[in-house]
């Protein structure tokens, strides 16, 4: 008996800034690199679901993950609703899924919560924020703690049905959430490097304010957590994936 790799699919629901390649990699490469150390363990593919591209049928992979996105959930391209449509089919199923930032906003939205542009504004830069129970068992937290990158505007307002937050503060209050067995998801970016997320500050600068960005920019000096965070992920997947599957 050996075990297969997970068949997961990366749904691509943003890109890189034209203006900032070649110097920064593209989303296909943050992935690729942030989950290379799980190589043996997971076959990625990448579906451009921004460009209208979905999966042939839901069971074509055995998990998905969303990505982050310039977009917002009450954005009206075609392919948000039918993304919202297709992570209904994929929780029907019982699929494990990951959200990323817009992927967590929307996994939210698709499944009965709320996500909306949040109208205290940007938040950007390290951020270190209690862990308030575990995120694949729900158990109440012992007091850990996890740092990621974080930029974004919208956040999550209402947690689905049956889903529970397992990280948040008084800024971002649900910056994570579970439904146990079916889905995690994160408000940060653990795929970004700090050059990047820099890179995006110095963007939105004017959106953000003065003040507001040259904190973001110091704070990433902090060390953050991607590889905690790269391992739950992990393990959510073997833990609901049924990794152990004979040899074809």
């Amino acid at each position: 008996m050996s075990q297969q790799p997970i068949k997961l699919a990366i749904l691509l629901a943003g890109e890189t800034n034209r203006s900032m390649r070649p110097k920064h990699p593209n989303y296909e490469e943050m992935f690729t690199a942030f989950f290379a150390p799980a190589a043996d363990r997971l076959l990625l593919d990448f579906v451009a679901v921004r460009q209208g591209v979905f999966p042939p049928s839901v069971d074509a992979y055995d998990a998905y993950l969303v990505t982050g996105s310039l977009y917002g959930v009450y954005d009206d391209p075609p392919w948000i609703a039918q993304l919202m449509d297709f992570i209904g089919d994929i929780y029907r199923h019982n699929i494990p899924l990951i959200g990323v930032c817009f992927g967590h906003q929307i996994v939210a939205h698709a499944l009965g919560g709320k996500a909306v542009k949040w109208h205290k504004g940007w938040v950007a830069g390290t951020r270190r924020l209690p862990v308030l129970a575990h995120p694949l068992t729900g158990q109440a937290s012992t007091g850990e703690s996890m740092s990621l990158l974080y930029t974004h505007q919208d956040q999550v307002v209402a947690l689905p049905p049956d889903a529970y937050c397992w990280l948040g503060d008084d800024l971002c209050q649900y910056a994570g959430f579970a439904i146990a067995g079916k889905v995690l998801t994160l408000q940060g970016h653990p795929e970004f490097a700090a050059d990047y997320i820099a890179a995006l500050i110095e963007k939105k600068r004017p959106d953000i304010g003065e003040a507001a960005a040259d904190e973001a920019l110091a704070s990433l000096a902090a060390d953050t957590d991607h590889l905690q965070a790269r391992q739950l992920m992990v393990e959510f997947l073997v833990r609901n994936c049924g990794v152990q599957k004979s040899a074809a």
